[in-house]
């Protein structure tokens, strides 16, 4: 189950690639990137990186607004 805390903590190490306890833009952006390759490939329209950030952000509502701990 993806909502247990287990899994958060599981899916945000995966995503920690450097190791600094946090997420930030380039972080994401990163991972995103293969994303929007993935919808170019499957014909898809391709969603732009800010929109999809700065929902990640508005739903994550971090307590530094340029990154995202576990603990947010």
């Amino acid at each position: 189950n993806k909502k247990e805390p287990q899994a958060v903590q599981y899916f945000f190490r995966l995503l920690d690639v450097r190791s600094m306890g946090s997420l930030n833009v380039y972080d994401l952006h990163v991972f995103f990137r293969s994303m929007q390759e993935l919808m170019r490939q499957n014909g898809q329209e391709v969603i732009g990186f800010q929109d999809v950030k700065d929902e990640i952000f508005d739903m994550v509502k971090p307590t530094d607004p340029l990154r995202i701990t576990l603990q947010d």
